[in-house]
């Protein structure tokens, strides 16, 4: 219990920090919702969907939602692919929503140190809009590297802490990072088929005309199936 105690605190206190230093740039409060789906088709294969919604403006609007599914294979514990293709509507300027899409490939890692497993995350991911189709814009190219550690209270509780940096590869503009997230959460295992996660985040913008900063409080629910 007393250990529980002590990372909880740990974990607030670096939120709390990073909340006062980056609070002169915040533009609203979102939220977030996302339920996954990964259906084994083998030991090593599954088949992954995946549904989201950002709710933006204090919790107004529907800033995003996208639908994803791809496949995903699993090398060994320690590594694992997956290649995915997702439909996003994102509300513009105007309050109408542009169609775009995105494909993307990622390489999993883990590693497990008793209660702690370090995880890590590589992603290349290509944008576009519909309007690509006519060759009005480009698709737009990211490196995403995503880093996390978590430990596992017990067989239920896994508190964590997150960190991915965003890195575009064909921006007209932009050619260094322009945003990283932050997050701190945890999870809770109901059972082998069932777990809900709940974390805050932060999301800052960089080497931008206007670097504004999000903060974020998701739930989200994953099923194995």
């Amino acid at each position: 219990m007393n250990r529980t105690i002590i990372l909880l605190c740990i974990f607030l206190k670096v939120f709390l920090i990073t909340d006062i230093f980056l609070s002169q740039n915040q533009v609203d409060f979102r939220g977030l919702s996302t339920v996954f789906i990964d259906f084994r088709v083998s030991s090593r294969m599954s088949v992954q969907c995946m549904s989201n919604a950002l709710l933006t403006n204090d919790f107004r609007e529907l800033g995003v939602a996208f639908f994803d599914g791809g496949l995903k294979y699993r090398y060994n514990k320690l590594l694992g692919i997956n290649g995915n293709y997702r439909f996003m509507l994102n509300r513009n300027l105007n309050n109408f929503y542009d169609n775009r899409h995105l494909l993307y490939f990622d390489m999993d890692i883990a590693k497990s140190f008793k209660r702690w497993t370090w995880g890590g995350t590589i992603r290349t991911q290509t944008e576009f809009y519909d309007r690509f189709i006519n060759g009005s814009r480009k698709p737009l190219i990211y490196n995403r590297t995503k880093t996390n550690l978590k430990y596992r209270l017990n067989y239920y509780l896994h508190p964590f802490a997150e960190l991915e940096v965003f890195l575009p590869i064909n921006h007209p503009i932009r050619k260094k990072i322009d945003q990283f997230r932050f997050a701190i959460g945890t999870s809770y295992t109901l059972n082998d088929r069932l777990k809900l996660e709940s974390y805050l985040q932060i999301r800052q913008q960089l080497n931008r005309s206007t670097n504004n900063t999000f903060f974020l409080i998701a739930v989200n629910c994953f099923i194995s199936l």
